[in-house]
């Protein structure tokens, strides 16, 4: 009875914690200029290097842009991506072309 009813008060605390983790995993957009860099030490990702020194890991860069030190003009979204690189924000390219 009594693991039950600590099973039970897990759950609900866990549930009422939802929406507070979707708020902070809301989607960002973001428009840049930078450099496309290739994959780094153990991982095959290629990555996005903003002018202002950010990073960020795209999953998805069309392979026509594996090209490092290539100039791009970019626009990515952030959302609740994973990586096991741990290396750059994790982005779903939106846009990509060349400078």
């Amino acid at each position: 009875m009594r693991r039950t009813r600590f099973t039970l008060i897990a759950i609900l605390l866990m549930l009422a914690s939802l929406p507070a983790c979707r708020k902070a995993t809301s989607a960002k957009v973001l428009t840049s200029t930078g450099s496309v860099l290739g994959p780094q030490a153990e991982c095959s990702s290629w990555y996005l290097q903003a002018d202002d020194g950010r990073l960020f890991e795209a999953f998805d860069l069309p392979a026509e842009y594996h090209k490092a030190g290539l100039r791009v003009r970019f626009t990515v979204r952030s959302g609740p991506f994973a990586s096991a690189c741990m290396r750059g924000e994790p982005v779903e390219v939106i846009t990509i072309r060349p400078l």
